[in-house]
């Protein structure tokens, strides 16, 4: 019995520390797993928020093209601008429906340092933003191309640049369409996205009580 006492002390000794290093990276991970928890339900959220719609709410155009719009409403063609402004919200939410599912995948993967996930209350989706917009892009421009004549954006911009050519001062409108709806549909989910975060910690801590 007395030969097997130093063994016992050894095998009391390395589960001890087994114990002691389970216990000490188990927050970590723990943290790690409510991060990417929270990053994916704020992202099925905010792509469900923005699924296809066959009559979406029209976006406005970019800022650039606002005094030409302004001057289309202004002298009765209207219409033709919010035609263009419906299909390209139309295009850009068909894109990002193509994108849901490297998007998913993408999120769920996602690994945030986690100094940076105390520093606000939409800090994750930032980080997520920074890691992936560029791969976003190369996902959603080609998609973009694919949906502009399905919904009818290029002959809505024929008719937008036809009517801006009949005002009383000719205006020129130069528009890339591919272009508008890739950071339009950039713009439009990392801004659901955070707006995702937001709600769900908030959620989070009326759950928990206010603390």
């Amino acid at each position: 019995m007395r030969s097997s006492t130093p063994f016992v002390a050894l095998l009391a000794s390395l589960w001890l520390a087994a114990t002691c290093a389970s216990q000490t990276e188990a927050p970590g991970a723990a943290a790690d797993a409510g991060a990417t928890e929270l990053l994916t339900s704020a992202c099925e959220r905010a792509l469900a928020g923005l699924a296809p719609d066959p009559e979406p709410p029209p976006a406005a155009l970019p800022p650039e093209l606002g005094p030409a719009a302004r001057a289309l409403h202004g002298t009765g063609m209207g219409a033709r601008v919010i035609a263009l402004e419906t299909a390209l919200e139309r295009s850009t939410r068909l894109a990002l429906a193509d994108a849901k599912p490297w998007l998913e995948t993408a999120a769920a993967k996602f690994e945030p340092e986690r100094a940076k996930l105390a520093d606000s209350d939409d800090a994750l989706s930032a980080a997520f933003r920074s890691a992936s917009e560029r791969e976003l892009r190369e996902q959603l421009a080609p998609a973009a191309a694919r949906h502009l004549e399905e919904t009818g954006a290029p002959a809505a911009l024929a008719s937008v640049r036809d009517g801006a050519s009949r005002l009383p001062l000719p205006r020129s409108i130069d528009l890339d369409l591919v272009s508008v709806v890739t950071d339009r549909a950039v713009r439009s989910f990392f801004d659901a996205l955070a707006e995702q975060e937001r709600r769900i910690r908030q959620e989070r801590v009326a759950l928990q009580g206010g603390r």
